[in-house]
């Protein structure tokens, strides 16, 4: 119980401090399949830090038990920003099928296409295999 209230008050102060929220979506095509997630980011200036989901739209059959969702933190780092794009390292780290501690790589470029919304494009490592990403950003204050 005392750890839960601690991270609670850190989590309260970082949330306390942030300057913006971004909501991500995205489409992941690794050697797996095709995955779709999201995350919810809590930023200041460029850096970011939050929660990420992603998880395929595959069934299990009877020969297979195919549970690969990954719930875990991502974390955005800038690495170049210029006027129209900005470049970002985005490592997530968390668990597969909830027993597997995986960190997953990942670059990110981002491309403003209206007021809020931005179009991303990642290329990062899963399965130890590259992939490639698609998705759409929105944050709430304006740019």
């Amino acid at each position: 119980m005392k750890i839960a209230s601690t991270l609670y008050l850190v989590f309260a102060f970082i949330i306390g401090q942030a300057q913006n929220i971004e909501l991500d979506i995205q489409r992941q095509k690794t050697i797996g399949g095709v995955e779709y997630g999201a995350n919810v980011l809590i930023a200041k200036g460029n850096v970011a830090i939050g929660y990420s989901i992603q998880d395929s739209k595959r069934k299990a059959t009877e020969y297979s038990d195919f549970n690969h969702r990954f719930q875990g933190m991502i974390l955005k780092l800038p690495i170049r920003a210029c006027e129209n794009l900005s470049l970002f390292f985005m490592p997530r780290i968390g668990f597969v099928a909830e027993q597997f501690f995986v960190v997953l790589p990942e670059l990110k470029l981002y491309l403003p296409l209206i007021r809020n919304i931005d179009l991303n494009l990642g290329s990062g490592i899963r399965y130890g295999q590259p992939s490639f990403s698609l998705g759409l950003s929105y944050s709430p204050k304006k740019r």
